[in-house]
């Protein structure tokens, strides 16, 4: 069965992409600063986002992010690609990796699992 996705105003994708950014952007200030309450309902927006832009096929939208100077929403544009098996998100983690702070062993993780085979993306319920 063909699974039916009303259309969405692309203004309120951008809007979407827009509450990603802000997520992504709240998860590494809240991780760098080990508040790890704020950085779990950035994460649960942030899925939330996600989930609207594949259910609306716009996940595309994303990839502006992984040459972003903010370094929540480029972590996190390169994890989700890579989940998705998109290479190009490999330079840009192995890129991230390099920083000296939590944001950069993320990376270093994210990388490890990957060629490990483990990464998934999970999305709660």
């Amino acid at each position: 069965m063909a699974r039916v996705v009303m259309a969405l105003p692309s203004e309120n994708l951008v809007a979407t992409v827009e509450a990603f950014c802000q997520a992504a952007t709240t998860h590494a200030e809240a991780t760098n600063s080990g508040e790890y309450k704020t950085a779990n309902r950035a994460y649960a927006n942030l899925v939330a986002a996600l989930k609207c832009l594949e259910a609306h096929e716009s996940t595309h939208l994303l990839r502006p992010l992984l040459h972003s100077a903010m370094i929540g929403p480029k972590l996190w544009s390169a994890t989700y690609f890579l989940s998705r098996g998109e290479t190009k998100a490999v330079d840009i983690l192995n890129q991230l990796a390099t920083r000296k702070d939590i944001l950069g062993f993320s990376a270093q993780m994210t990388l490890r699992e990957w060629q490990a085979g483990r990464l998934t993306f999970h999305f709660p319920a």
